[in-house]
């Protein structure tokens, strides 16, 4: 291999293999070429002249004219001679390194170049190695000594110099490879609302326009235009489905100056008036948060797929999502391309990987996790599938259950009677207030929360808005209550609290220990705060407080 520091930045960290060599004839009697290279393809046409067209792009060339076909891109060679057409070939696969440790390298084989079509200006020196390579065959990989390699990466040094292109950075972004697209998809999400072209886009990749169009389209299963009007169009649906904004601001604020243009651009796409589309029916929703799949099926819409979870009232089409905005995003976009959905539901805390992965999909909407209680959610989601009856009478019929819960459990243990809520986490403990967990029984069930807690929670929208607080072990018995519930992950999580427990001075103090009124809960149980699960939760809560006996494990 040449030495890496004197040639062009973008065979920096490569090795290439030869795949063939030799001369290729299309006599003007013969078929068209129609083909596509399945490796980086060099064509030197020696006689005749003729029009190429690269993925869908014409153009002409005649002697002394190099053609430079990426692979992967179907091409096609027409003849304009009457003796035909005869050229140098060479074909060469280029690898570049991904991996870089002390006891292995690992290369990647790397799709782009470039330069990329007819090259027009080729020196003494380039024609003289593409003949010496077409007076040979290819040798196989082991055979082929570092002399004819070393020329190759002589050929294509002296290509890219005799040739620069000065929308290219000096440093391709090629050399990190799958740097071009992630830069290229957040450009356009972060200025879908500005006029985009492809030129710009193959300026950020470091690319020619044509093929970073084509890698793009190989990539996302679409071109740049078609995903920039796509992630357009959601954004206008998302607008339209969650603000009061007129039609013309929409326009604007998407990229389109012309209210009427735009108008017919999003009907063409959606099959709606944007004046119509907030109340049409949503067919094929997702929801990527297992809580708002809860939701949906409550309000009778039944998602085409959705996070769910082991206690899951339906069958629906599970998907793997991230939980929390570090975890990783596995799942493919080919997944979702297949599902087609036309809306997706998803908490704050996993937006910014959905709008990345799928914001060309479909719209997405995403319900404020922290900043409303679970009536809030339902109510908001109710408005965005048309089901506010559905919601107000689930609502309803809720508060009459909580409120007989509530008179069932005041007589059997007095009323106002105090409880804390600990969960025990990996990453600590923590007590819970008015949210999640702690919803069914101080608002559902009207319990009171320890002195402590409380004045945390009034901090707090009147003490409705509070998740949890972080406590240490030994805080335990500054949050007094008449009950205690430990939730953890598991039994055996339970059994390996309750050994660490035994001997720690704050649990023993606690009033709900000495009275034996405590007990582990399972987290998978209580987690979901979510209207089947709200209800699950009570008639547990009430089964919990009205059991003959004190002490319950899991």
């Amino acid at each position: 291999m040449a030495q890496q520091q004197q040639i062009h930045p973008f065979l920096q960290n490569t090795i290439v293999e030869i795949k063939e060599s030799g001369n290729r004839t299309y006599s003007p009697e013969g078929p068209r070429c129609d083909n596509i290279a399945q490796s980086h393809t060099l064509l030197y046409c020696t006689k005749g002249k003729g029009e190429v067209v690269i993925d869908g792009s014409s153009s002409k060339f005649a002697r002394k004219t190099l053609l430079l076909l990426p692979p992967q891109i179907s091409f096609e060679i027409t003849h304009s001679s009457s003796h035909g057409i005869e050229m140098h070939a060479l074909s060469f696969d280029l690898y570049r390194l991904s991996v870089s440790e002390d006891h292995r390298r690992v290369y990647e084989r790397e799709l782009s170049f470039p330069l990329h079509g007819v090259i027009e200006k080729t020196g003494p020196r380039v024609q003289y190695l593409l003949r010496q390579f077409s007076g040979q065959s290819a040798p196989p990989k082991r055979s082929q000594s570092l002399y004819q390699l070393d020329e190759l990466y002589e050929l294509l040094e002296l290509i890219l110099l005799e040739n620069p292109d000065e929308d290219l950075p000096a440093t391709p972004l090629s050399d990190a490879p799958e740097q071009w697209l992630p830069l290229t998809v957040q450009y356009m999400q972060e200025h879908f609302d500005r006029d985009i072209t492809v030129e710009k886009l193959g300026e950020l990749a470091g690319m020619h326009p044509a093929y970073y169009s084509h890698l793009f389209k190989q990539k996302m299963n679409k071109t740049p235009y078609e995903f920039l009007t796509n992630l357009r169009m959601n954004k206008a649906k998302e607008m339209l489905l969650v603000s009061d904004k007129k039609i013309k601001e929409v326009a604007r604020e998407v990229g389109y100056i012309d209210e009427f243009y735009f108008s017919r651009r999003f009907k063409t796409s959606s099959g709606y008036a944007p004046t119509t589309y907030s109340k049409q029916p949503h067919a094929k929703m997702i929801s990527l948060s297992f809580p708002y799949t809860e939701h949906l099926l409550t309000l009778g819409v039944v998602p085409c797929a959705a996070q769910t979870h082991k206690y899951f009232p339906a069958a629906v089409k599970s998907l793997m999502l991230p939980f929390h905005a570090s975890d990783p995003w596995e799942i493919s976009r080919q997944a979702f391309l297949k599902l087609d959905p036309d809306l997706i539901l998803c908490k704050d805390n996993v937006s910014v990987k959905a709008r990345e992965n799928l914001g060309d999909i479909a719209p997405i909407v995403t319900i404020p996790w922290t900043t409303m209680d679970f009536f809030g959610h339902l109510q908001m989601i109710a408005g965005i599938v048309n089901k506010q009856e559905a919601a107000q009478e689930w609502i309803d019929q809720y508060e009459k259950k909580a409120e007989k819960a509530h008179q069932i459990v005041a007589d059997h243990i007095g009323d106002k009677r105090t409880v804390a809520i600990c969960v025990l986490r990996e990453t600590g403990w923590r007590m819970y207030g008015a949210r999640n967990i702690g919803h069914v029984f101080y608002r559902s069930l009207q319990m009171l929360p320890p002195a402590r807690m409380q004045a945390e929670m009034q901090k707090h929208n009147n003490g409705k808005m509070l998740t949890w607080v972080a406590i240490s072990i030994d805080e335990l018995d500054q949050y007094e209550s008449d009950y205690l519930f430990m939730v953890v992950p598991s039994r055996e999580e339970a059994g390996k609290q309750w050994k660490l427990l035994q001997s720690n001075a704050a649990w023993q103090r606690h009033p709900a220990v000495i009275a034996n009124r405590y007990c582990f809960l399972e987290w998978d149980q209580w987690k979901v705060y979510a209207p089947y699960s709200l209800e699950r939760q009570l008639d547990m809560a009430v089964d919990l407080l009205t059991s003959p006996t004190n002490h319950v494990s899991l």
